[in-house]
């Protein structure tokens, strides 16, 4: 229990002071957790019979950069068709081409699944502009950065991380406490529809929280809103690396975390949320502002 209790708070740790620093510290942690993700995911594949390609490892770091550079979807869809043409160039080399074609699919997928993720959680915190809570964006200038803070984009990584983490701990304590239906029990037999449903109230609260504590200038329902669908993206996030490990037939991706399993344990629900929540983001501050 005490390792467990230290591997959270060093967990915690390690997300967030990315988020405050943002700029290239965002980016490198960024790179390095989907990277090591990657190298979870690869193992997995492994365990499904499938050996992707050693390039498409190359993914996270490649979006992260494309991400601090400022570089619009185009960079994106270089990265993903890069890389896909790089995989099947390295397959073709095998002198035995049996399974190719299942192992290249393996690699665009885990492209997909781990670089876009990493290209919007630094496009999300570098969202220009500022916000109406006065402490926020004085932090982000007071702290000793030669890159731009970017507090409203500081603002909306904190809504989406706090929203993630919040929606899982309302799953368990309500599945936990009032839990009898199963939502999918042939992916993840322990996650009940009322742990679901405790998941959404507790997005939809925190998230809307967050708008009002930020002072984003939405209006809270819409922060509620907003919550509600990180929740949903983050728990079909945790599903779907549940599903690769049952096909895999391991409990945890690895255990790179002490008491915790692996990374990709402890990212998969964030994978989708960034993603989704990135788009949002954009979506409320160009139509509701």
């Amino acid at each position: 229990m005490l390792e467990r209790s230290k591997s959270a708070v060093g967990v915690v740790l390690a997300g967030l002071l990315p988020v405050f620093l943002g700029g290239p510290v965002l980016a490198v942690a960024m790179a390095l957790f989907c990277t090591i993700g990657f190298l979870e995911y690869r193992r997995l594949a492994g365990g499904i019979g499938a050996t992707p390609p050693r390039t498409s490892i190359l993914g996270p770091a490649l979006a992260a950069l494309a991400a601090l550079l400022g570089y619009g979807a185009w960079a994106v869809v270089a990265v993903v068709g890069g890389l896909t043409a790089l995989g099947i160039v390295e397959l073709m080399r095998r002198p035995n081409l049996d399974g190719t074609i299942v192992d290249w699919a393996f690699g665009v997928t885990g492209v997909v699944y781990l670089a876009i993720p990493t290209y919007a959680a630094v496009m999300l915190r570098q969202i220009d502009g500022e916000h109406g809570n006065g402490w926020l964006h004085r932090f982000s200038e007071w702290m000793p950065m030669p890159w731009d803070g970017d507090s409203r984009g500081l603002a909306w990584l904190l809504v989406v991380l706090l929203t993630t983490w919040l929606c899982d701990t309302g799953q368990y304590l309500t599945g936990r406490t009032w839990g009898k239906t199963p939502l999918s029990p042939r992916i993840s037999p322990k996650k009940t529809r009322e742990g679901f449903a405790g998941g959404l109230v507790f997005a939809a609260v925190t998230s809307a929280l967050g708008f009002w504590l930020f002072d984003l200038g939405v209006n809270l329902l819409i922060g509620a809103l907003f919550g509600v669908a990180i929740a949903v993206l983050a728990i079909f996030g945790d599903l779907t690396e549940s599903l690769l490990k049952r096909q895999a037939g391991v409990k945890d991706s690895g255990d790179f975390i002490p008491g915790h399993g692996g990374m990709l344990d402890r990212i998969d629900s964030l994978l989708f949320a960034f993603t989704g929540g990135w788009l949002l983001a954009l979506l409320i501050d160009h139509y509701m502002l």
